[in-house]
């Protein structure tokens, strides 16, 4: 997301110094007003849905039809503006501002994800590093032979009652 918000910034601002509105955009301004419509529906669907019931998979729905409908709203802006005086010296302006907001929001989000992950990696590390050694069972191994597994800590772990003698240790 971090990268494609850069390529859109930086097309947008290259798009700036030859811009040229022109044709028939009522067609994708259609569209795009009932895509936006459609967006806004389920955006407050899902936002009703995580009040009644939380649930991590219906918020994250939730984002993404409102992320959805503020890109909608950005494209309805700028096809309108080009729809209703496409001569207009503000309509570039208006174009360029809706890509560098929709580019804004793909950074942003890129960069709150990177966090978030970061995040939940160090906090697993640190609970990972507060973990006592633990004993890990293969039921079978290459020999079909059963075999008990641990990580190295000196010495072999205590017996369980269920390990038939025939258990070998592996270091």
């Amino acid at each position: 997301m971090v990268c494609s918000g850069v390529v859109m910034v930086i097309v947008a601002l290259s798009r700036l110094s030859v811009f040229e509105p022109g044709g028939n955009v009522t067609f994708g301004l259609t569209i795009a007003i009932l895509g936006m419509l459609v967006n806004a529906l389920f955006w407050r669907r899902y936002t009703v849905l995580t009040r009644e019931h939380y649930s991590t998979v219906i918020a994250a729905q939730r984002d993404l039809y409102r992320a959805k409908t503020c890109v909608d709203l950005c494209v309805v802006a700028a096809l309108a503006a080009v729809a209703i005086a496409p001569a207009h010296p503000a309509t570039r302006y208006v174009d360029v501002l809706g890509s560098v907001t929709v580019a804004g929001y793909l950074l942003w989000s890129g960069l709150r994800a990177a966090q978030t992950h970061l995040v939940t990696v160090k906090t697993l590390h640190h609970r990972l590093q507060r973990q006592p050694q633990t004993n890990f069972w293969s039921p079978l191994d290459g020999d079909a032979e059963p075999r008990r597994v641990f990580r190295a800590t000196g010495k072999p772990p205590a017996e369980p009652d269920n390990c038939p003698s025939a258990c070998s240790v592996e270091d």
